[in-house]
């Protein structure tokens, strides 16, 4: 009998590490917990344990031949130099596929010594099935002039993320990597780093703009799938102003309250990109947009959008022509719409052009389009689902649909209708 990773991970939802706390339940969980391999795969330590070398010595042998997943913090200069630690991980080198190494705020970070001690620590014969690694900030020394290069000729190697570690410091295979993630300050640099990575698929930065430096305009023939936060300034072109993505199927814009409707629209037409997934999710209210956006021809192939937190003026738009026009976006097969629960708090602004289209403002309009949508020729049947949350400024506002509000949308889904609707507690 074996113990699934995941069901450990339910019992032990708040544990980085439920296999050693299964051991302590009770003999037979202990029993059974030794007994799964599995479990023991993956391990996530602070370097500065008292028993960083024992523990590390009896944690991996554990997973026996299988791959492992190991994530060290709170990183010590010390902590890659010959002795008990990196002699506990040394065996178990080739088993390695994911490595994550991050350093805390104060911590001893990796000056040049260090650093040709991280370079040691893991050759390349011996780190042969590493496929993926995330180097956190803090890492490196003020004034390092050694460079991380102990995964540069790792073949198996396809995805790397870099926080606040400039690609200047890294020696990367980049024409190997297929996923590239980057996050810091630095536009150019992500430029850069797309125009070395000519065969990436999936990228994830997180860019918050210089303001007195702009991308340098790039043009990707492969990247498929693009989840971004960039926040610009006022008087910075958007981050999307500076690509040109023709391959591009998946957009992720979250922040995404800082584009304007003009330069998203400029950004699809001049990549020509068929999306199959769009999803805007603003940190303050999406007002920027306009209906436009989304009756764009190069939308024709879309299958999936989500929307949250948009005006009232979008969204009465949007619904009227999702539930008017069969050519409005005529392949959508999925629509996620996010919301706050109670209405703008600003009384006088109820509902105006600027203020956020609520729960009260959504729930019947949405009813309404599914049912003008599914009553349309020609045009594929649409799950939708409206998700209500609750904002962290009113708790007094209840969380519960009326009767009304569940029977109207238990008869859209009798009438054949994919209507759905949920309340979401702060998190």
């Amino acid at each position: 009998m074996a113990l699934r990773q995941r069901l450990a991970s339910v019992i032990f939802p708040g544990s980085a590490n439920p296999p050693m706390l299964l051991t302590q339940v009770s003999s037979a969980w202990r029993e059974l917990a030794l007994a799964t391999p599995r479990l023991w795969t993956t391990l996530t330590i602070r370097t500065s344990h008292p028993n960083l070398a024992p523990i590390l010595s009896m944690w991996l042998p554990r997973s026996g031949i299988l791959s492992l997943k190991l994530e060290l913090n709170g990183l010590c200069a010390s902590l890659f130099l010959p002795g008990p630690a990196r002699d506990a991980i040394q065996p178990h080198l080739h088993r390695i596929e994911h490595l994550t190494i991050r350093c805390y705020p104060g911590a001893t970070a990796l000056d040049d010594r260090a650093l040709l001690d991280l370079n040691a620590a893991f050759p390349v014969d011996e780190l042969r099935g590493l496929q993926s690694v995330q180097l956190g900030r803090y890492l490196l020394a003020p004034g390092a002039v050694t460079r991380i290069q102990f995964l540069q000729h790792h073949p198996s190697l396809r995805d790397v993320h870099l926080d606040s570690i400039p690609t200047t410091d890294v020696d990367l295979p980049w024409a190997q990597l297929t996923a590239f993630t980057i996050t810091g300050d630095d536009v150019e640099e992500y430029g850069d780093a797309l125009r070395l990575a000519e065969n990436v698929t999936h990228s994830a930065p997180t860019i918050l703009q210089n303001p007195e430096r702009d991308m340098v305009p790039t043009t990707h023939q492969k990247l498929r799938h693009l989840s971004l936060i960039a926040e610009s300034f006022d008087e910075n072109p958007h981050f999307l102003c500076g690509l040109t993505l023709p391959a591009l199927e998946t957009l992720e814009l979250f922040d995404s309250d800082h584009i304007q409707s003009a330069d998203f629209d400029a950004f699809i037409k001049r990549s020509s990109a068929r999306l199959k997934t769009l999803v805007f999710s603003p940190n303050d209210l999406q007002y920027n947009l306009d209906i436009g956006s989304f009756e764009l021809e190069q939308l024709r192939n879309l299958t999936r959008l989500e929307l949250r937190h948009c005006t009232t003026t979008l969204m009465a738009s949007f619904l009227r022509s999702f539930g008017e026009g069969s050519r409005f976006l005529p392949n959508l097969e999925k629509l996620v719409i996010e919301c706050t629960v109670e209405r703008d708090l600003v009384e006088e602004s109820r509902w105006n052009a600027d203020s956020a289209a609520d729960y009260s403002f959504l729930v019947r309009r949405v009813a309404e389009g599914v049912l003008g949508r599914d009553g349309m020729q020609g045009v594929p049947k649409c799950w939708v689902h409206l998700e209500a949350r609750q904002s962290f400024l009113d708790y007094s506002t209840s969380t519960t649909p009326s009767k009304q509000e569940l029977a109207l949308y238990e008869s859209v889904r009798r009438a054949g209708g994919q209507l759905y609707l949920s309340f979401q507690q702060p998190t």
